[in-house]
């Protein structure tokens, strides 16, 4: 309203070529007043929001959200330059870990010569953790403040060792000082905390996978201290030990311990409930006892009215996941899971990993049950929920490949895996490189060269190093569709991924280059090139005593090696491979193909060679080839050969193979 009245009042002025006049200065005035009247009834009251918490990072995880994430670029912990961003698999774990290792020597020298770094804190804020470990103690003596006060500086071992004194001396600690010191000893195993987490070496560390292993510390300062508790143990007393031993593995003692709580009438909490279901597995031997023992441990919390919630659920899906009765462990994870939505608790990917573990088993029957699985977690953005939620998409896409081998599944899935920031679900290092493996060998059984090199161009090798299977499977994978054009592409990333002295991926490569000539002259001299590259990396290996196994020469290889020569016209590389076998004959494995000597005759007929020819048909006759004589008479015929040599070939395959070459 106000704008449209200064629009027309200077209108009024242009048309009249002066200052507006006292009238419509008061026309004006009555418009504005009567337009902020009207503004003032329709104004709705000013409502300002609730302050939002935000995080030190959050402006940065927005400013990251809009940044796409870039496949072929290599990982932050690695340097940005092409020579020293690793590419194999090796390199890429001796490249983190070194890194790794300077962490840890920068701490062993702070600690030990921590007067050397005194007064010197240039970090704000500053990190204590990077500080040398030296602390100095307000609290001296035998004194339960001392006790808390080492435990606050991460010293349980320490705080272990004052509180003996404080047994010596005759001071009591309060119950809730020795619970407190108790739960650190248990947490730690009876150890000293680590100063810090090396993030790489927990990348590359396979926790338990091999099965569980005891290793709780008997007759630890744990142990001790509970011990020595005596009577005067409290129910949280009882708590801590039971989790503390069930984490390590000590399942015997902690159930006598659990079952010694409930007897002097300690109430359990969910936490001990959910720990002792745990280790339900070891605690009975058939599976109807190990169910049986899981029911009544449900049936107790009942009785007490404590909720299962998510890790409750979880610990009775893993238990029913290793049942080798495949029926019962079917039907009872259904019964399960309909449990976990009548309590209202929505399953995590570890739920549902185990219920892949049960469903599809290597010996069972085969089961589409990750497609209903897909249907409720499809397109949604997921977070770490438990543990086990870290298995969910190895296992998944492992179900894809082995069990169903089903790529349009697979393609879900891995969709999913890289929907936001999902991809954090994927685990450690070894789970990520199983994901891509079982992801790729199905895209190499199921699919196109065009889609194959799709997802490799993407992925390899800043994300992914294939394995030598996975490579090996692209081979074949080109061979089956007459793709062999990608073939120097795959020998130059052997080269880069240090797979060059892998016998069976040399052995195949070999076969399909040498297999049969193609009509592309060029890719025919590549492939000569990559066959004569072979032989001399192998070469060098075997010359060098101080490589531990290098790849041994075969007589598959040698011919592949002498076929792929020759088509490349390199006829001299080719002879060369020959009396290579002839020297090192006890040296190598098996003989080449007729077909390869065959070609070889051929090539010393075409270059007019009768001397190498011949020297071609006394290699035949000694390996025993039934071809031979056929092979003399070809060159008799069209070879001129000299006395000698036509002496020499008679004493090979006689007379007549010769006189009826020359009617």
């Amino acid at each position: 309203m106000a704008a449209s009245m200064c629009s027309k009042l200077k209108l009024a002025c242009k048309w009249k070529k002066s200052k507006p006049s006292l009238h419509i200065l008061r026309l004006c005035t009555q418009h504005l007043c009567s337009a902020n009247e009207e503004v003032a009834e329709h104004s709705q009251e000013i409502v300002i929001p609730d302050r939002i918490e935000r995080g030190p990072t959050d402006i940065l995880r927005a400013l990251a959200s809009t940044v796409a994430r870039d496949q072929t670029a290599a990982h932050y912990k690695y340097h940005d330059d092409p020579f020293f961003i690793p590419t194999s698999n090796i390199a890429k774990r001796s490249y983190a870990l070194s890194k790794e290792s300077g962490r840890k020597a920068a701490h062993w020298i702070s600690n030990q010569y921590p007067e050397l770094f005194e007064g010197i804190n240039p970090a704000d804020p500053q990190i204590p953790v990077l500080m040398p470990d030296n602390p100095k103690y307000k609290h001296e003596g035998a004194t339960e403040e001392a006790v808390l006060e080492r435990l606050d500086y991460g010293k349980p071992l320490v705080a272990y060792q004052t509180y003996q004194d404080c047994l010596a001396a005759g001071v009591k600690l309060s119950a809730d000082a020795r619970d407190r010191l108790l739960a650190i000893l248990c947490y730690y195993n009876s150890q000293d905390p680590p100063l810090t987490e090396f993030i790489e070496e927990n990348w590359y560390k396979r926790a338990r996978e091999r099965g569980v292993r005891k290793s709780w510390k008997d007759q630890g300062p744990a142990d001790q201290l509970f011990q020595d508790m005596g009577d005067e143990r409290t129910c949280t007393s009882y708590k801590l030990i039971i989790r503390g031993m069930v984490k390590y593995y000590q399942v015997e003692k902690a159930y006598a311990l659990f079952r010694e709580m409930q007897d002097k009438g300690f109430e359990v909490d969910l936490s001990t409930y959910n720990a002792i279901l745990s280790i339900a597995n070891f605690l009975r031997e058939g599976n109807e006892q190990k169910l049986q023992l899981a029911k009544d441990l449900m049936l107790q919390m009942e009785t007490q009215d404590i909720r299962p919630d998510l890790t409750t659920i979880n610990a009775v899906l893993e238990l029913l996941s290793k049942f080798g009765n495949w029926k019962l462990a079917r039907g009872q994870s259904l019964s399960v899971l309909a449990e976990m939505k009548r309590l209202g608790i929505e399953p995590s990917l570890g739920s549902y990993y185990f219920v892949l573990m049960t469903w599809c088993k290597d010996k069972g029957p085969i089961s589409t049950i990750l497609h209903d699985i897909m249907k409720h977690i499809d397109n949604k953005d997921l977070t770490i929920r438990h543990l086990s939620d870290l298995n969910f998409f190895v296992a998944a896409m492992d179900v894809c490949h082995s069990h169903l081998c089903d790529m349009r599944l697979a393609y879900r899935v891995h969709r999913l895996v890289h929907r936001g920031n999902n991809i954090l679900l994927l685990g450690d290092s070894f789970k990520q490189s199983t994901y891509y493996m079982h992801f790729f060998r199905l895209l190499c059984a199921t699919e196109s060269v065009e889609k194959l090199f799709e997802y490799y161009e993407d992925l390899v090798p800043n994300v992914y190093t294939p394995e030598p299977s996975v490579m090996m499977d692209v081979i074949r994978n080109l061979d089956a569709n007459s793709a062999l054009e990608h073939l120097p592409r795959v020998w130059s990333d052997m080269i880069m991924f240090d797979m060059t002295q892998r016998e069976m991926l040399l052995t195949e490569l070999l076969h399909v280059m040498g297999r049969e000539k193609l009509d592309d002259t060029q890719l025919m001299e590549r492939f000569g090139f990559i066959a004569w590259d072979i032989k001399t990396r192998i070469d060098a290996k075997l010359s060098d005593r101080t490589y531990k196994s290098p790849t041994q020469w075969t007589g598959e290889m040698v011919g592949d090696v002498i076929v792929v020569c020759l088509r490349a016209a390199m006829f001299e590389q080719a002879w060369e491979m020959l009396e290579a076998l002839e020297r090192q004959e006890h040296n190598i494995l098996g003989f080449p193909s007729e077909r390869v000597m065959q070609e070889l005759v051929e090539a010393c007929i075409e270059h007019a060679d009768s001397r190498r020819a011949v020297k071609c048909i006394t290699v035949s006759s000694e390996i025993g080839y039934p071809e031979t004589p056929n092979f003399a008479r070809q060159v008799a015929c069209k070879l001129k050969l000299t006395d000698s040599e036509r002496a020499q070939m008679i004493d090979i395959v006689g007379s007549d193979a010769l006189e009826s070459a020359s009617v």
